[in-house]
């Protein structure tokens, strides 16, 4: 992870050097169904969402005409991922996540969330008012719960990795667009039951 700041820390040190003046980016918000791959419980991906929000950020062109720019983001990123069957996550010995079955006919819904704090760099091309970008997002997964109902019933996971790698690609018009988020770093820290499971999402993105 370190060796990954470093890096950052280059990249963003050559691109002043390269860069025209740079102007302030109020982001923008994101909305997307998302898809849970590799092994993990089976999950309702036509209820699971994503939702994140660009709270401010910096562009730098990198070319007199803007045409290509330098972007980075402060993003706050809320993943809502709903279970298919009646069951949930409790912790079990050391912290493990234990699947335990909910009955009852009153249940009705039954999701796992993260929340994430990330650093979205990359750069897009804009020919005219489209605009197509690829970023690069590490970041801190800084809370894991479980929430059901009824009655409504919270409770925190614990053994979730606490970094946050994603890659993701925008394509947009006149700040309108598309966006694909792929999670490199799996959900669960190594030898969990879904230490290989990583997040796909696919949505809309406004600001970009």
């Amino acid at each position: 992870m370190k060796k990954l700041f470093f890096i950052l820390a280059a990249l963003l040190l050559s691109v002043s050097a390269l860069a025209q003046r740079p102007s302030w980016n109020g982001g923008g918000l994101y909305f997307g169904d998302t898809i849970v791959l590799g092994d993990f419980y089976d999950m309702n991906s036509a209820r699971s969402n994503h939702f994140a929000i660009d709270a401010f950020g910096v562009v730098v062109p990198l070319a007199p005409s803007g045409i290509v720019d330098f972007r980075a983001n402060l993003r706050y990123t809320y993943d809502n991922l709903f279970f298919k069957d009646k069951m949930t996550l409790v912790s079990g010995i050391n912290g493990v996540p234990v699947a335990t079955p909910l009955l009852g006919d009153a249940i009705k819904k039954s999701k796992l969330r993260f929340h994430t704090v990330s650093l979205p760099v990359g750069f897009a091309v804009n020919p005219g008012k489209v605009s197509i970008g690829a970023l690069i997002a590490p970041g801190l997964v800084f809370g894991s719960s479980t929430k059901y109902k009824a009655p409504k019933t919270k409770g925190d996971i614990s053994r979730y990795n606490q970094f946050s790698l994603r890659l993701e690609g925008v394509v947009s018009y006149d700040g309108y667009g598309v966006y694909v988020n792929y999670g490199f770093q799996p959900l669960f820290e190594d030898g969990i039951y879904g230490d290989n499971a990583r997040l796909l999402t696919i949505g809309a993105v406004v600001g970009f």
